[in-house]
């Protein structure tokens, strides 16, 4: 990565790669969705858009800048006023794994959908991205997504995320189909409510650039 983008992104947390990818692609990566994916729907291993991801050069934009990075969990997303919904100013503090294993530092076990998430250390979450990459565009009408920069390298408790966020910038992350936006894990984000009817389909993947200590593993 050049310096000056790995000095945004460490300023920042976020780095925008517009068109990364072609018209030809993304049509691909559509075709490729599961049906409804609604509120982020998880994608399993061995679906098919797993392939098309590394085939249309995805995961390969990302570990130009980050290499060593492996996709660990895929989250489809399609709003509009018919599949709607919104959340409050949050960091994702949660990862997927095979199975529940009381490690020191993972904490805040759930289990959704028949599998097992928890909360990382904080030496694992600060070295992980998740990358939203827009099969629609995004605007603030459809309910594009809102950042806050700079924010990334702490964990915010949950009580003084509002104060954190109001002290620094904010970004709108309108984008255009095929732009990529890379952002560390630990990015303060919102989403508000579509207000009209286009769709705005987003397949987030999340990143990391080693196993979990054994036994655990990623799902």
């Amino acid at each position: 990565m050049a310096s000056t983008l790995a000095t945004e992104f460490e300023r920042t947390g976020r780095l925008w790669l517009r068109q990364a990818i072609g018209t030809d692609a993304v049509e691909a990566l559509r075709r490729g969705l599961p049906e409804n994916p609604g509120p982020g729907q998880r994608v399993a291993r061995g679906h098919p858009l797993f392939e098309a991801l590394e085939a249309q050069g995805v995961n390969r934009a990302v570990r130009q800048g980050w290499p060593g990075m492996k996709p660990v969990r895929v989250l489809c997303f399609n709003k509009s006023e018919r599949t709607n919904w919104t959340l409050p100013w949050h960091q994702d503090r949660v990862i997927a794994v095979q199975d529940r294993h009381d490690l020191p530092g993972f904490k805040n076990w759930t289990r959704k959908d028949g599998i097992w998430h928890c909360e990382p250390p904080f030496e694992i979450l600060s070295r992980m991205l998740f990358v939203r990459l827009h099969l629609d565009p995004s605007t603030e009408l459809n309910g594009a997504m809102e950042i806050a920069l700079g924010h990334h390298s702490s964990i915010i408790a949950s009580h003084q995320m509002g104060a954190a966020v109001e002290r620094g910038s904010r970004e709108l992350t309108t984008a255009a189909a095929g732009d990529m936006l890379i952002l560390s894990m630990l990015t303060p984000h919102r989403s508000r409510p579509a207000q009209c009817a286009e769709t705005r389909q987003v397949v987030r993947i999340d990143y990391a650039d080693r196993d979990l200590p054994d036994p655990l593993a990623w799902c």
